[in-house]
C-alpha cells in the first residue's frame, strides 16, 4: 500500500504510485504493472479522483486485474 502524500485519499487496492501525468496500477499478471499516461496533470487528477479515490470497482481495469486473484 502506498504511503506517500499523493496517495493519501486512494482507496483502490491496485493503485501503486503516480507521477505528474501517470498513474501506476498492478498489472494483469503477477509481478507486472500498468502505467496510465494522460495528456496533462488535470486529466490524471480527474481520473484519480473518480476511480482511485472513489468508485474503483467501476474502473475499467478493476475486473481484469482482480481476476488474477480468483
Amino acid at each position: 500500500m502506498p504511503t506517500d502524500y499523493a496517495s493519501v485519499n486512494v482507496k483502490c487496492p491496485f493503485y501503486l504510485s503516480e507521477e505528474e501525468k501517470r498513474i501506476h496500477c498492478e498489472g494483469l499478471e503477477i509481478g507486472s504493472r500498468i502505467a496510465l499516461e494522460f495528456r496533462g496533470k488535470q486529466y490524471k487528477e480527474k481520473v484519480k479522483e473518480k476511480y482511485c479515490n472513489g468508485n474503483f470497482e467501476n474502473c475499467k481495469l478493476y475486473n481484469p486485474i482482480i481476476q488474477k486473484y480468483e
